[in-house]
């Protein structure tokens, strides 16, 4: 919809428009269909008289195209354009002039993180909880159907346990792109509280079958039937990256899910509102369940706004997501470290986790698993390992990072079995019998 430079074809007009408030101007800029300039102003004059009492227009109308190069960054025009029509102007409100400071919303609400427990064999119980009991209320109490939203990539066999769970489920990707990636795919499924897969779920993996501490998926709570909560969500798998691009967007991670939640909260990002609501289906809750049992809630408290901008894979969503993955690999490190070790020590703390990556990085290992190795060799070594003569040999055969990483773990480990030898055999006893 490109506006011509002429004045004899139909086109888009925008001029600004301003009104004394007190001590300060409002401004707003207005946009009208017209075949010309003329035109969009005898039709602008008696609209904003009765639509925009006190308003008057600032200067003359101009082309779209030319307001474009102007004003674009700063107002919200483009995503109301969809509703101008011949005889209805639209407004679009400047994002840094009536917007100065975010306002936290008042349809959503965070919870702070509850501590629960996972299920576990539950052995004589009778009938069986399907979930945590903290859990109960959120995701069974009202109307509201509950639907998680898996990651097969965490969880295996995902799709072949869906197959025989009796539960209504189907994949989020389709076509070619379910063929080929549905083992790794995000899958929709509508949970009840009699089914034994429901309960795996929340069950931790020293139990069989047990599914809930590997950060598999996120939970929904939503009064629409299975076909619109699965159109809704389709809309989240890829987002726009600006540049005629496409990105995946692992909303089904509950923590890249929740920082997005929380900026929406805190009054920014508001085009991720959309999430909790669309024309296909309106979200009551989300939650999910963290590896370390803690539960985090979202709840939607009023009618979700209407966002007024697209949501694209910005250079802020990215940064965010990337402080997200480093924070989900810190917690992932801590855990093996503490879990690796062959002889109780001192527990690796985050802030220590975060120096053995800065250590890691200032010889170029970057990538996770060999800063994992490389954490773990300095955790098991006695001294620093970056001062010692055999480091600094392997740093000079300029080794690509795993190998150089897996070479110090390594060397660290037959240290470490070398300084701990196992006992000697006892000697034999003689019982004195032929």
């Amino acid at each position: 919809m490109q506006p011509p430079n002429t004045e004899s074809a139909p086109a888009i007009w925008v001029t600004g428009c301003t009104s004394p408030n007190g001590t300060r101007i409002l401004h707003a800029f207005v946009a009208v269909q017209a075949p010309t300039r003329a035109a969009a102003g005898a039709l602008l004059q008696p609209w904003l008289s009765a639509q925009m009492p006190g308003f008057r227009p600032a200067g003359e109308m101009i082309a779209l195209d030319d307001w474009l190069q102007d004003h674009f960054d700063n107002w919200d025009l483009q995503a109301i354009l969809p509703q101008l029509g011949p005889r209805s102007p639209v407004v679009a409100t400047p994002v840094d002039a009536l917007r100065p400071t975010p306002q936290v919303p008042d349809w959503l609400h965070l919870s702070d993180p509850v501590q629960v427990a996972f299920l576990d064999a539950q052995f004589g119980v009778h009938p069986k909880r399907s979930v945590p009991q903290a859990l109960e209320a959120p995701l069974w109490d009202g109307a509201a159907g509950t639907y998680a939203v898996l990651d097969a990539a965490a969880l295996p066999m995902l799709p072949e346990q869906l197959a025989s769970s009796g539960l209504e489920h189907d994949c989020l990707f389709e076509g070619r792109t379910r063929d080929d990636l549905g083992d790794a795919a995000p899958w929709l499924v509508r949970l009840s509280p009699e089914a034994s897969f429901t309960r795996a779920l929340f069950t931790g993996s020293a139990v069989p079958g047990g599914m809930a501490d590997k950060l598999g998926g996120i939970f929904l709570r939503t009064e629409a039937p299975f076909a619109a909560v699965k159109a809704h969500l389709r809309q989240f798998v890829r987002l726009p990256d600006g540049q005629d691009g496409w990105l995946y967007f692992r909303f089904w991670t509950g923590p890249y899910l929740f920082a997005l939640l929380e900026a929406c909260a805190g009054g920014e990002m508001p085009a991720f509102s959309r999430f909790m609501a669309s024309r296909k289906a309106m979200i009551d809750r989300v939650g999910y369940l963290g590896r370390n049992a803690t539960w985090h809630d979202a709840c939607r408290i009023a009618q979700v706004p209407a966002p007024s901008a697209p949501l694209v894979a910005s250079d802020d969503l990215r940064a965010r997501f990337r402080q997200v993955r480093h924070r989900m690999f810190v917690a992932r490190l801590v855990e093996h470290l503490n879990t690796a070790q062959p002889e109780p020590r001192a527990p690796v703390t985050a802030a220590g986790a975060e120096a053995l990556i800065r250590t890691a990085a200032q010889h170029g290992v970057t990538l996770e698993k060999p800063i994992a190795d490389f954490a773990l060799a300095c955790t098991l070594a006695a001294q620093d390992v970056t001062q010692t003569a055999w480091f600094r040999s392997l740093l000079a055969r300029n080794l690509h990072q795993s190998d150089l990483a897996r070479l110090m773990l390594e060397h660290c480990r037959a240290q470490g079995a070398a300084n701990h030898p196992p006992p000697a055999a006892a000697p034999a006893q003689h019982t004195g019998a032929a």
